[in-house]
């Protein structure tokens, strides 16, 4: 099997879609770890509906950061398994995701808690429709 850099661009991914460069991907992964101070300070007031939209949107908006996050770090692994730059990468992403889904993990807990009145009433509510 040929080694990456042996072969024609034309047959490798265009990664710049997700991120122009490894350096942006670092920033933009540097700015993501300020989403645990931001998910905190949701905790303990799921109870009012405007707090739990802000809260979902905010949760909506991470998730697409972290999936594009993901999928560049898990793209760049597969050009070179045995690359230790991408390998640390990889690793770095968990550590930061995990620490996130730490940080977010009251948000299920507190909603598990709503009444089932409570759940009906926000299936009805037009602003949680989307």
């Amino acid at each position: 099997m040929k080694e990456r850099k042996y072969i024609e661009e034309k047959y490798k991914w265009d990664l710049s879609k997700f991120f122009k460069s490894e350096e942006e991907f670092f920033k933009r992964l540097k700015d993501f770890e300020s989403n645990k101070r931001k998910i905190a300070q949701f905790e303990g007031k799921l109870g009012d509906n405007k707090k739990l939209l802000e809260c979902l949107k905010f949760e909506d908006k991470v998730e697409i950061e972290a999936d594009r996050l993901a999928i560049y770090a898990s793209l760049r692994l597969s050009e070179d398994v045995r690359d230790s730059k991408i390998n640390e990468m990889n690793q770095l992403l968990d550590k930061i995701l995990t620490d996130y889904s730490v940080a977010a993990s009251f948000v299920n807990v507190e909603i598990s808690e709503f009444s089932d009145e409570r759940l009906m009433s926000l299936i009805e509510d037009k602003q949680f429709k989307n």
